[in-house]
């Protein structure tokens, strides 16, 4: 994946954790407690930016033929 479209894809995870935040703060009043939610949901929005930062889809397939070839053990 190409670095502009993971820091798209990144800007765009934090814009959708914005909005979740400011839904859950226009939904309770602000002093309700919703604080301990918020904090999951960064730490979630942070995992999410990592895992895409990290997602490199050309590791597992680089399996070559001549490496399919192999012989077995027939006894």
């Amino acid at each position: 994946m190409r670095t502009g479209l993971k820091i798209i894809l990144i800007i765009s995870t934090i814009f959708f954790s914005v909005f979740l935040i400011a839904i859950i703060d226009m939904a309770t009043e602000k002093g309700s407690g919703s604080g301990a939610f918020k904090i999951i949901l960064v730490g979630i929005m942070i995992a999410v930016s990592r895992a895409i930062w990290k997602y490199n889809p050309n590791i597992g397939n680089n399996l070559n033929t001549a490496d399919d070839k192999h012989r077995l053990n027939k006894k």
